[in-house]
């Protein structure tokens, strides 16, 4: 239980800001992906958020037996079966930060680089197929050249 109004504040701030996490995440997967492959990708991410909602009450099961004081110096923290489960999803939120720091690329940033490189390589394709005709046209001229001649 909160025991002043600021704690109820800072949690509803930390619930938002998990919200807008997902959309963030989401909108970052539609920037990187082509229709295609967007379909299935977000598919996935509602079956997570589903599964989420289904099994998230099963970790009350473990949860509700917590009955612990932590103390840090003058610090105590309490855990109860009634502040374990926001304990727990605070450490899960942790770890989600530290995963998405050590893990996370731009995908948008990684695909522009990737079509930039296959642009290039076409073009010096396309390059080397020009000089192979400037040289062919060469060789022709060369030849019809050599035939009026004799």
């Amino acid at each position: 239980m909160a025991k002043s109004p600021s704690w109820i504040i800072a949690s509803r701030l930390v619930g938002g800001i998990g919200n807008v996490i997902a959309v963030a995440l989401l909108t970052d997967v539609c920037r990187a992906t082509t229709k295609e492959e967007r379909t299935p990708i977000l598919v996935g991410f509602n079956i997570a958020q589903q599964i989420g909602l289904l099994f998230g009450p099963a970790c009350n099961l473990f949860l509700r037996k917590f009955n612990f004081t932590v103390t840090v110096g003058d610090f105590s923290l309490v855990v109860s079966k009634l502040n374990a489960p926001g304990l727990f999803m605070g450490i899960l939120y942790v770890t989600l930060e530290v995963v998405v720091t050590v893990f996370y690329y731009d995908l948008a940033r990684a695909k522009r680089e990737e079509e930039e490189e296959v642009r290039r390589s076409r073009d010096s394709r396309v390059r080397k197929s020009i000089s192979i005709r400037e040289l062919i046209r060469m060789l022709i001229l060369i030849f019809l050249c050599c035939v009026k001649s004799t």
